[in-house]
């Protein structure tokens, strides 16, 4: 879905990347399913992506909560 959402927004692969804020390598395993995206870099890609309703909400169903950029840190002691 994401790749064809990529050239559907007719961006290339480095740029779509660079919109979301993500590495085009990272980039590369979301769209072979290699990775699932972290809740924030779903909702990036979302808005980078322009995605519709629909494919909003089943990348957000296949996102991870509570990893990647979502993991909280442990503090110090």
């Amino acid at each position: 879905m994401l790749r064809q959402a990529r050239l559907r927004a007719g961006l290339g692969f480095r740029q779509a990347a660079r919109l979301a804020g993500i590495s085009h390598s990272h980039l590369n395993w979301l769209e072979t399913g290699r990775r699932c995206p972290s809740a924030s870099t779903a909702e990036q890609l979302a808005t980078a992506l322009r995605l519709t309703a629909e494919e909003r909400e089943a990348l957000s169903a296949a996102s991870v909560r509570g990893a990647g950029r979502d993991r909280r840190t442990r503090s110090k002691q």
